[in-house]
């Protein structure tokens, strides 16, 4: 199947966002399997675990939380991890 111009987009994101998912997936198994889970309510552990998965990939947390932040990742910002 040939990718449809329009569509590209869309699909980058949706692959993107499910690799991120399955990342935060891993970590949150991760912390559970050495002992060492998250404590709190659901969000506040999905909040700790993303930011665990935020820092692996060097990016800053306040970049999560603020929507023209998180654009300017997707588009592809520097981070920390990466060779200058």
């Amino acid at each position: 199947m040939l990718p449809v111009p329009p569509a590209m987009a869309l699909e980058i994101a949706a692959e993107t966002l499910s690799v991120a998912a399955v990342e935060i997936k891993l970590i949150a198994e991760l912390h559970e399997i050495y002992g060492m889970p998250a404590v709190g309510t659901v969000a506040q552990r999905a909040g700790a675990y993303v930011g665990a998965w935020a820092d692996g990939r060097g990016i800053d947390r306040a970049a999560l939380i603020r929507p023209a932040s998180l654009a300017a990742l997707a588009v592809g910002s520097p981070c920390a991890s990466c060779p200058r």
